[in-house]
């Protein structure tokens, strides 16, 4: 977590410079971090503590999302984590919101979140090695860049009652 909060930081710096595109690098990954970790915690409790002290890297992502024009991305940041606390209730309540839905459609979304949690640990590798902040930072942006792409062209052509989540981790 301690990583998350430096980049958080560095994100606040680059956004209070102007550096908005950069902000929006560093508080990606820092999301990228914290859900990572969130969705290692068994107890519903200790996840709501998590992202209630972790609350910064998202509204940052927020931030600079708006700063730089990108509403729908914004918005998707916004709805994601409000998702997530509603899918900590459900599952808390043993409630299954999976049932009825398209097996396709879960089959990719658990993929999309192997592919995100491998991403994230590739980049605390590459960082942990030799490696450059800005070049682990280019790894993920761009993978990161291209999912959200993909994701929103997904989620505006599919029909209504098969929409694919705007986040992939809702298996968890």
């Amino acid at each position: 977590m301690e990583f998350a909060e430096t980049l958080t930081k560095l994100g606040e710096v680059a956004f209070a410079e102007g550096k908005f595109r950069e902000a929006e690098s560093y508080f990606t990954h820092a999301v990228a971090i914290v859900e990572s970790q969130r969705s290692q915690i068994p107890s519903a409790e200790a996840r709501a503590f998590l992202v209630a002290k972790q609350i910064e890297p998202f509204a940052g992502l927020i931030r600079a999302d708006l700063a730089l024009g990108d509403q729908p991305a914004a918005f998707s940041t916004s709805e994601r984590a409000h998702a997530r606390s509603l899918l900590d209730l459900l599952r808390e309540a043993r409630a299954d919101i999976r049932q009825g839905v398209d097996l396709a459609l879960l089959k990719r979304e658990r993929s999309l979140q192997q592919q995100l949690n491998a991403k994230a640990e590739q980049q605390a590798r590459m960082l942990g090695n030799q490696h450059t902040q800005d070049e682990a930072n280019a790894a993920l942006t761009k993978s990161t860049r291209s999912h959200r792409a993909t994701t929103r062209l997904r989620y505006r052509s599919a029909p209504p009652a098969r929409a694919m989540p705007l986040s992939p981790n809702l298996s968890r």
